[in-house]
């Protein structure tokens, strides 16, 4: 009979199997609590999104009842300063002013809710201070593509992707019509991910949009 292998595991002797057994117990627990708090940043980060775009419509409204800058201007300093007292830091003018425009470009509530369950509210911040609509759901439905974190994002709207695109220079209608078809999960043409042959190259690009 072979003898089995005692092990000394802390301040106890066990088996190899029982280590082992610790060790896949060990890495079941972790994975656990991983996915566990991946699934509460998502949810909370969707309520973010959702509540900076609940506020902005909320100011937005009010303000819309007085067209007068200053009235507006006031509005947002008073409740910054109000709310900043009850629950402290994270409710700036800066952070009002990214909650009112959330809320004016993408006004209708359902593709926000839509779009908050794929998207960050970073990324999404990143994307509503594009004024080209067009441009703007490009970087959009890429993102979703693509996978691209935030400083991704960024990145490649400081360099113009879109721009780069052989789709840039098509009318706005096909323009619409590619975004709207990636937009509802279909593969996108090849003229959205290949670059201008005018326009030479940025390796970094060459890479990651081929």
């Amino acid at each position: 009979m072979k003898k089995k292998e005692i092990i000394k595991y802390g301040k106890i002797s066990l088996q190899k199997k029982e280590i082992t057994g610790i060790k896949k117990l060990f890495t079941s627990a972790r994975k656990l609590i991983d996915e566990s708090r991946k699934l509460v940043a998502s949810a909370a980060n969707q309520e973010l999104t959702s509540l900076y775009w609940n506020i902005g419509n909320l100011i937005n409204n009010v303000i819309l009842q007085n067209k007068h800058a200053e009235y507006g201007k006031y509005v947002i300093i008073e409740l910054s300063e109000y709310l900043s007292s009850v629950y402290g830091e994270g409710w700036g003018e800066k952070v009002l002013r990214h909650c009112i425009r959330v809320a004016e470009t993408i006004p209708d509530r359902k593709i926000l809710y839509s779009l908050r369950r794929q998207l960050s509210w970073t990324q999404i911040r990143s994307c509503i201070y594009i004024d080209d609509p067009l441009k703007r759901n490009f970087y959009i439905e890429m993102c979703k593509l693509h996978s691209w974190n935030t400083r991704q994002l960024q990145e490649r709207i400081n360099y113009q992707l879109f721009e780069r695109t052989a789709l840039s220079k098509k009318p706005e209608e096909l323009i619409a019509y590619e975004l709207e078809e990636m937009r509802k999960g279909n593969k996108p043409s090849p003229e959205v991910l290949l670059k201008d042959p005018y326009i030479l190259t940025f390796p970094r690009f060459e890479r990651q949009v081929s």
